[in-house]
């Protein structure tokens, strides 16, 4: 659930965390924690609940469902990871 827009230039040895959305011209920084947004303005935290929902429908279209551990891990990982988040 990772998506980089057309043309985003990535470090070698990049690591991107789950829900995160890269765009923009700016090279972004080695490590993405997860849920987060990565633009030329920097790191913004994307929302629980919509990171959901996106995810939630782009399964729906490709004929699955969010499983129930599925379900559990997402606010798992998203409570586990929020001091990563820092938007400075």
């Amino acid at each position: 659930h990772t998506k980089t827009g057309i043309n985003t230039t990535l470090n070698t040895g990049s690591v991107i965390g789950i829900m995160v959305n890269i765009f923009g011209s700016r090279l972004p920084p080695k490590y993405i924690p997860p849920f987060c947004w990565v633009s030329e303005t920097g790191l913004q935290e994307y929302r629980l609940k919509k990171a959901i929902d996106v995810a939630n429908r782009v399964m729906k279209r490709r004929g699955k469902e969010v499983t129930p551990a599925l379900a559990t891990l997402f606010p798992t990982i998203f409570i586990q990871t929020k001091s990563e988040r820092r938007t400075e």
